[in-house]
């Protein structure tokens, strides 16, 4: 019986160490794999923090550079680069310069790269004009100068560069840029650089890891010793092959750290690298474990064995719900709060904090209510004390939309879900809240954008059946909203043009292609056919895209377009104008049959290329049009060109303009159109003679009331003169000649004499630089006039009055202080604008005095100044009676006058300077002024011109 008994007990304790080694065994493999499991969750959680946050980064820059690329000021600053939207414009950048963080400057450019504005975030200073620099030859602007409106663009992660060499302490540096756009026309661009080394500290981290950040070259931007990091710039270089002895190609083969891909912004590639802090410590701890461990069990085996499954029971229902509860809290993407019955918060997770702004001892042991507010926190208390299966029923596992109350009290719109959960017999509430403010915001968004785009729009299910559309979709194609839900996209194509389209969408599901856009023909409700532009794109439900969601559709009503388009071939054979498109790749050129019959080739064995056509440009013009095409390919830009062809011994003369197109910032293609203005040419030659002669004739009438006006300025001061000479032989006589005498008598005269040589150097500068664009002060000019000719219209008693209206109100010129004055800038040509104004103060002067009897009102003439937002306005105004209503209408004809005098040319040449040469407009109306005495009538000449004259 003993024996058996010791067998019994050798058996037990055999069974007990296999059992013992079992468990020791499955306790460290689960060890490992809870570790492991840990680390890789760990891992995921961080890199996926990460992920958002670069997202979020360019959604936050996105919203801020739209908001500066949509401003009023900016747009008008862009569009019209004056001091005062200079200044506004300035004013803007320094108030957001001040408010933003990571910037290191903004700049905004114009589209051929110039630098117009740059402020610093270091010293919030303007950089000065002289010191601006110009960004045509940068890969960025090359690559932002494509964006389309509302579209951001951003450059790769690089280290700051000034003049072409690396800035030292490195700055990584991050630009992101949007086009200015007025009225659909790009005008610049606004670029923000970016200081990211702080960035990157703060989110390319890790508590837990060593991190390695690795470019797609295998150097470091980040490494644990950061004496490495940037290495690709350093002498020190360091990459994963002296790290890790591997190489880019085979980084995922690394088994000792876990590697991730990360895609940063404009589609770089990089590497991230985690390994474990610690990695000798765990296994010491392991180890060690191990040893106790098989000691300890190994000692008291025999003694815990019965308790064992008890033991083991409890401890997994304590890890299980441990376990639970850590899963929640840590690896939530929400806010996670756990509260008791009485709805104290018991525990929650770092989201939360982050969300509402408190820290956790803030809201430990806290009741729940302190993060909602009324009227939502009063019912939640009473859901927590009337709590029965009844009643909470309603509200749990039930996503509820309210709004939270954060610590410095801003409501924000949150998503609410309520679960219970047992701990230990106990009950406890698990609350998930989610901030969707920025989803609202987006939803909106794209509710507004969807419902008021000039485009039609349509969501379109796998079948062809229509979703949602808007009205613009609806207005194109004649049906109502009700009436296409019914249809397909099917039902309203043309039938010559499904079999293409479908063609095409069988391609989206088989992943051929991302997108597609083609021209297609609708039939509307009532039979038309309206031709549209189509792009669609699929909307996947997975990552894989095996899942269709729907398609996006959006039209261009293009049916006027295309009716415009074949009235347009019809007038290329009135017009003399062919079209031509040059394939650059491949080196083929189309002509239209006007193209080959305008050079003379119209063969059908004919082959145009770029070669043939020089061949045929005029000698003489070969070396420009060869140049200004060659300079148009490597400056991104149009060209508009006019030069001679000689086609069978005979010269004509051609006008070519192209349009480029690029791809990846490689020209690939130009088109454009050629017009044969020979017969122009001739007849613009024959005119511009006629004119010459009637400008030179003009010219010199103006010149001859000049002179008029110098003799009767010369008048006084020869006067003055003549009276000090006769006054000496009678001093003489007196003896009252004396040094004094001579003195007085000839400083007098040579004031006299000073003055006369003014008013010659003024009349010769008068009229010069007349063929010269420049700017210039348009008071100053008038200024001028009236210093020229204001003795002439004093002999007359003639009073010539200028005025500024500022805001509806007629301001005396003195009125205004010198820096108002100076805002009067205008681009063009001083001298045929004076000659104008000269006419229009003769032409009054002549009709005032004509009265016999003339009153105050009637002896002022008024040049009246006003600014507009492009323009200048210059109007001259008499009360002498003005033009009758029966030659108004010839007025403005050559050789038509109404004095006995008169050539009949000067308002013609007026006209004729004012819209060719000034490139403005003349108006005549009548002028009248109301008083209780008496009703005066006049003329009103009004000259508009633009403030800044493009060259012609």
């Amino acid at each position: 019986m003993r024996k058996i008994n010791i067998s019994l007990h050798w058996l037990i304790l055999i069974v007990s160490i296999i059992i013992s080694v079992t468990i020791l065994y499955f306790t460290f493999s689960y060890s490992n794999n809870v570790i492991n499991k840990s680390n890789e969750e760990k891992i995921e959680t961080e890199y996926n923090h990460l992920i958002r946050n670069i997202e979020n980064f360019q959604l936050d820059r996105k919203a801020y550079i739209a908001i500066l690329t949509n401003s009023t000021n900016i747009i008008k600053y862009m569009s019209n680069q004056s001091l005062e939207n200079e200044t506004r414009t300035k004013e803007i950048l320094a108030r957001q310069i001040k408010n933003l963080t990571l910037v290191m400057n903004i700049r905004l450019l114009s589209l051929e790269g110039e630098e117009l504005i740059k402020i610093d975030k270091s010293n919030d200073i303007f950089t000065r004009k002289e010191d601006l620099q110009n960004k045509s030859k940068r890969e960025y602007f090359k690559e932002f100068l494509f964006l389309k409106k509302n579209e951001i663009g951003i450059s790769k992660l690089e280290l700051n560069k000034e003049h072409g060499k690396i800035e030292k302490p490195f700055r990584p540096t991050l630009r992101i840029a949007m086009p200015v756009y007025d009225k659909n026309i790009k005008k610049g661009l606004i670029i923000i650089n970016y200081e990211m080394g702080e960035w990157l500290k703060q989110y390319v981290k890790s508590p837990f890891f060593n991190l390695y950040l690795i470019n797609k070259d295998g150097y470091f931007i980040i490494h644990k010793d950061s004496k490495y990091n940037w290495s690709e710039f350093k002498d020190n270089k360091r990459d994963i092959k002296k790290e890790f002895n591997t190489n880019i190609a085979n980084i995922k083969s690394l088994t000792s750290l876990t590697v991730k891909e990360l895609t940063l912004w404009n589609n770089n590639k990089y590497y991230l690298l985690y390994d474990f802090k610690n990695s000798n410590d765990k296994k010491l701890f392991i180890n060690q474990s191990k040893i106790i461990g098989f000691s300890t069990i190994l000692a008291i085996l025999i003694l815990i064995l019965p308790f064992l499954k008890i033991i083991y029971a409890y401890i997994k229902k304590l890890k299980d719900s441990e376990k639970k509860i850590n899963n929640i809290l840590d690896n939530s993407l929400d806010c996670i709060i756990m509260i008791d019955k009485k709805g104290i918060i018991k525990t929650l997770n770092n989201v939360t904090l982050k969300t509402f702004g408190y820290t956790k001892e803030e809201l430990l042991n806290k009741n729940i209510r302190i993060l909602v507010p009324e009227p939502h926190h009063s019912k939640h208390d009473s859901y927590i004390k009337e709590y029965d299966k009844s009643l909470m029923s309603k509200v749990l596992t039930q996503s509820r939309e309210l709004f939270g109350i954060t610590k410095n009290r801003k409501l924000i719109p949150i998503s609410l879900v309520i679960s219970k959960i047992h701990i230990e017999n106990e009950l406890f509430f698990i609350g998930t809240i989610r901030n969707i403010e920025k989803e609202k915001q987006t939803s909106k968004l794209f509710e507004t954008a969807f419902s008021q785009s000039p485009l039609g729009i349509a969501l379109v299910l796998d079948d062809g059946s229509f979703w949602r559309l808007n009205d613009t979709f609806c207005s194109i194609v004649g049906y109502t909203k009700d009436e296409l839900i019914k249809l397909s996209f099917q039902d309203i194509t043309h039938p010559d043009d499904l079999e293409i389209d479908l063609n095409y969408v069988q391609k989206l599901l088989n992943k051929e292609l991302n997108n597609y856009s083609l021209e297609k023909r609708y039939i509307d409700k009532n039979g038309n056919i309206v031709w549209i532009n189509l792009s669609v794109s699929p909307i996947f439900l997975d990552e894989d895209k095996n899942k269709l969601e729907y398609f996006i559709a959006m039209i261009e009503d293009i049916t006027e377009k295309k009716i415009v388009l074949e009235k347009l071939l019809q007038a290329e054979e009135i017009s003399l104008l062919g079209h031509w498109d040059w394939n650059i790749n491949e080196k083929h050129i189309y002509w239209s049959e006007m193209m080959s019959k305008i050079f003379g080739k119209e063969n059908s064995s004919f082959e145009p290329s770029y070669e043939t056509f020089l061949s045929i440009v005029h000698p003489n013009d070969k070396e420009m049009v060869d140049k200004k095409v060659q300079l148009a390919l490597n400056n991104y830009s149009d060209f508009n060109i006019e030069f001679r062809i000689v086609v069978n011994g005979k010269i004509k003369n051609i006008r070519t303009k192209g349009n480029i197109i690029y791809s990846n910032s490689k020209n690939i293609r130009m088109f454009g159109t050629c017009q044969d203005i020979t017969e122009i040419k001739q007849l613009q030659n024959k005119e511009k003679k006629q004119e010459h002669l009637l400008m030179q004739q003009s010219k010199l009438a103006s010149m001859g009331e000049m002179v008029a006006a110098i003799a009767h300025q010369w008048r006084q001061p020869l006067n003055s003169i003549g009276l000090t000479i006769q006054d000496l032989l009678p001093a003489y006589k007196h003896n009252e000649v004396d040094e004094e005498y001579i003195i007085d008598s000839r400083d007098e005269i040579m004031e006299q004499l000073n003055y006369m040589s003014n008013t010659i150097d003024e009349f010769r500068n008068f009229f010069n630089k007349s063929n010269i664009l420049i700017s210039f002060n348009l008071i100053e000019a008038i200024e001028e006039i009236m210093s020229l000719y204001w003795a002439q219209l004093k002999q007359y008693n003639v009073t010539l009055l200028i005025k500024i209206i500022k805001d509806g109100v007629d301001y005396n010129l003195e009125e205004l202080d010198k820096e108002e004055k100076k805002k009067f800038i205008i681009k063009n040509h001083p001298s045929e604008l004076k000659q104008v104004i000269i006419n229009f103060i003769g032409n009054s002067k002549d009709a005032i005095v004509n009265i016999e009897q003339r009153d105050n009102i009637q002896k002022e003439i008024s040049i009246l100044i006003k600014e507009e937002k492009s323009s200048m306005k210059i109007s001259v105004i008499d009360f002498a009676g003005g033009i009758s209503n029966k030659i108004q209408n010839r007025m403005f004809e050559p050789y038509f006058t109404t004095k006995k005098m008169g050539t009949g040319l000067g308002l013609y040449i007026s006209k004729m300077i004012v819209e060719k040469t000034l490139h403005g407009t003349i108006k005549y109306e009548n002028s009248e002024k109301n008083l209780p005495t008496n009703t005066y009538k006049g003329s009103k000449f009004t000259i508009t011109l633009p403030k800044d004259m493009k060259r012609d």
